[in-house]
């Protein structure tokens, strides 16, 4: 269901248990990106320790919203800083008020009746995240439906803590990971292909500098991103999906996007007949997890232990596979 539509998790079943006792439960991954306000990487000078800073930006508690009709307030909370593992921990959740309209007994009528009565709705879930890597694991409660909003909200925290600073310098964005082997099985079963669009937006300044061709193209154009579309001349026949696999220029969008979350890939094709989408947005990078635990702080552990294991990972892989 949509994000606005679920009827959301109480945190506890009817047995007692917390709701991811439950075997198989996934961990999705995203990474959190630091960008100048206003965009001039020339002025943009980051606090080089990462945590200190996000634990500076965290520290108000800033609340965040998605939805629009039912409306959900979000927060990050029960932080545990650990400088020396160079991590974090803590609780994304959220919650909402509202009306329903329940039943009642009516003895003189004999009788139900409908009556508004107060209902309020929460979901809670364990995050982790990493400075090695910037990469933060969030425990998938059932309500996270609509993935692309975790990583709205969370920015938008980052973003309205950033702004209680005494100098606020940062634009903070959390961006889904893509899983670069996922989208090349998807591409391999594909018919034709369509439609490939890719962005790629300015990396931290403090980042890795594996994009050279397109940081100077950024710079040349004085730009914060650049978009790129490549449509199938014919139809029938699709484009050639070797050339996504050994162009240096579309590899250059695709490792940026897919391993660093800077930018994102978009693509259409044809299966069978049927007309199929990639989405880095809405296919999250993840893991499963066949046990993680029965209380809280050892389901926190369990997520912390898979953001470690993707990072270590990511920087033993390259492009295709990583």
């Amino acid at each position: 269901m949509a994000d606005g539509d679920s009827k959301g998790e109480i945190e506890k079943s009817a047995s007692g248990h917390l709701w991811f006792v439950k075997q198989g439960q996934e961990v999705l991954f995203y990474r959190i990106n630091r960008r100048p306000i206003g965009g001039d990487p020339s002025l943009f000078q980051p606090d080089p320790d990462l945590l200190s800073h996000l634990e500076r930006v965290l520290e108000p508690s800033e609340p965040a919203t998605s939805g629009s009709q039912y409306q959900r307030t979000w927060r990050l909370g029960d932080l545990r800083i650990d400088k020396e593992r160079g991590t974090f921990t803590g609780r994304l959740g959220w919650a909402r008020s509202g009306e329903a309209v329940g039943q009642a007994w009516d003895d003189e009528q004999h009788s139900w009746t409908d009556r508004v009565v107060a209902r309020d709705e929460s979901a809670v879930s364990p995050v982790a995240f990493s400075s090695n890597g910037r990469i933060l694991g969030i425990l998938k409660n059932p309500s996270f439906s609509t993935e692309s909003v975790l990583g709205d909200v969370l920015s938008q925290i980052l973003n309205r803590g950033e702004r209680q600073t005494d100098f606020p310098t940062t634009e903070w964005s959390v961006e889904p990971l893509g899983d670069s082997q996922e989208f090349y099985e998807w591409l391999d079963d594909l018919d034709q292909l369509l439609v490939l669009r890719m962005v790629f937006e300015r990396p931290n300044p403090d980042g890795e500098e594996q994009f050279q061709e397109l940081f100077e193209r950024l710079d040349a154009y004085e730009a914060d991103q650049i978009k790129e579309e490549i449509r199938a001349r014919d139809e029938t026949t699709g484009l050639k999906k070797d050339a996504v696999k050994d162009d240096p220029t579309t590899q250059g969008f695709m490792v940026a996007a897919l391993k660093y979350a800077f930018g994102r890939v978009w693509a259409k094709g044809k299966k069978r007949g049927r007309t199929v989408h990639y989405d880095q947005r809405k296919q999250v990078a993840r893991t499963s997890i066949e046990n993680v635990g029965d209380d809280w702080e050892t389901a926190t552990s369990s997520v912390l232990g898979a953001v470690e294991r993707q990072t270590e990972r990511r920087q033993l892989t390259n492009g295709r596979g990583s």
